[in-house]
């Protein structure tokens, strides 16, 4: 079983590049779906989960939604604030419960003022950030709901260390851009297949090698993206 991954490793490259760790950071835990960034907020924090996942979500003015980025303990949300923008043009919640540390955005600027290395580190995650949102696109265009159901459980289990997930079908639907009723019948047939267990709107991974199988080539694209340009400068 995975044990449990509580630093985030993107805030510790930093701090090491930035040779210090005697800056202001708050440890919250929000509840699943509570907004971090509504659109026009303005960004007084940059946020890195330890055990928690924020998403980035894209919503359609009937109401409709669906995630456009996912960030665990790899990474960060608030690259806008270290590019110049004062207030969210996006919508980012909690997607998965579990702590997360934040910092002044004022403080995270200043601290990386300078240097080089931090510098290159965040231009090397911004990279993959928008290659992770550019394949959003593409997945959600040609990939079926379970492969991209596969994909996310597996994401999550990465991101939390676990093989148990807190998830709900209305929360995975909603991530995915679909109705109720789809995720039911996917999540539905994926347990009858001994591949997940449900319960009580909480997920167990019962045959990882399954899922791998059944999900979408973004998973280890993803994976094989992040190790290849952010994971030599952690």
């Amino acid at each position: 079983m995975m044990q449990p991954l509580p630093q985030n490793r993107l805030l510790g490259a930093l701090l090491r590049h930035c040779r210090t760790s005697d800056i202001q950071t708050d440890r919250v835990s929000f509840p699943v779906g509570h907004t971090v960034y509504a659109v026009g907020q303005a960004m007084s924090h940059v946020y890195f989960p330890t055990g928690g996942v924020l998403s980035v979500m894209v919503q359609l003015e009937n109401g409709e939604s669906a995630e456009a980025l996912s960030v665990g303990n790899e990474g960060f949300i608030g690259l806008p604030v270290w590019l110049g923008q004062k207030s969210s043009i996006e919508r980012v919640i909690q997607q998965a419960p579990g702590e997360v540390r934040r910092i002044p955005a004022r403080i995270f600027c200043d601290l990386l003022e300078g240097n080089g290395e931090a510098s290159r580190l965040l231009k090397r995650f911004t990279t993959y950030s928008l290659q992770a949102a550019y394949r959003a696109v593409v997945c959600n265009t040609h990939h079926t709901v379970r492969q991209r159901a596969c994909r996310w459980i597996l994401a999550m289990a990465d991101r939390a260390g676990s093989g148990r997930l807190q998830l709900s079908h209305a929360l995975l639907a909603h991530m995915l851009g679909v109705q109720r009723p789809t995720i039911s019948d996917v999540a539905g047939r994926l347990k009858r297949e001994g591949t997940i267990g449900y319960r009580r709107a909480v997920i167990t991974m019962l045959d990882r090698g399954r899922l791998e199988q059944q999900a979408c080539e973004c998973y280890q694209a993803l994976k094989g993206l992040y190790a290849q340009v952010v994971e030599p400068l952690l």
